[in-house]
């Protein structure tokens, strides 16, 4: 049975982690289009959250971590576990720039706490036992809502954006104008779509 995932909304077609793996390995140009979309941002986050990155070292970690997912992806054994294994490699990644850059400006080792690289896995391998284990799962999380969202039905996404995502929020007459809605429906609509995203999160797994 495939993987493949389409979103009635139209938001194109979409695989699940283990078939992205595997199209990917395989070479499909669209696989890594749609790994990139799926997972870029997880990307940032981390090496922003988890490492402190920012301007040119934030992309050249960025940079890193793509080479390096590429080059490890075959050894990934669990799919399933593919959001908390790019996390590892984003943040070995992140840390690995802090100490290039450290050792390029060769000053200011100083002011390091010498406990700290102790904290940090080697160049060579993904500590498990990294800190900050809070913030992984709050990425995690972030991501799991993220891709739930994203196979919404459009009109569900746009609610929800509107509901939820706009600062300010629109009241519900500029919602009923944008989606072409009567103002009562927007509630049970809103309740239909937020139980749509939690049935999502329960048939993956993603909560108890």
């Amino acid at each position: 049975m495939s993987g493949l995932q389409v979103d009635p909304g139209g938001g194109g077609p979409r695989w699940d982690a283990a078939d992205l793996v595997r199209h990917c390995l395989a070479g499909y140009d669209e696989a890594w289009a749609e790994f990139l979309r799926r997972y870029g941002d997880l990307i940032y986050a981390t090496l922003r959250r988890k490492a402190g990155l920012g301007g040119a070292d934030l992309e050249d970690a960025y940079q890193d971590t793509i080479v390096s997912i590429h080059r490890n992806l075959p050894l990934l054994r669990e799919p399933q576990k593919i959001i908390s294994w790019i996390i590892q490699i984003a943040y070995r990644e992140g840390i690995n720039r802090v100490r290039a850059s450290i050792r390029a400006r060769g000053h200011g080792l100083e002011s390091v706490d010498p406990g700290w690289f102790d904290t940090i896995p080697d160049e060579g391998g993904v500590d498990r036992k990294q800190p900050g284990t809070e913030d992984s799962i709050d990425l995690e999380r972030a991501q799991h809502v993220r891709e739930a969202y994203l196979i919404l039905p459009q009109r569900c996404r746009t609610l929800l954006e509107l509901l939820f995502y706009r600062d300010p929020a629109p009241d519900y007459r500029d919602i009923s104008r944008q989606l072409g809605i009567p103002v009562g429906s927007i509630g049970p609509t809103r309740a239909r779509c937020l139980e749509k995203l939690r049935k999502l999160f329960s048939d993956k797994g993603w909560i108890d």
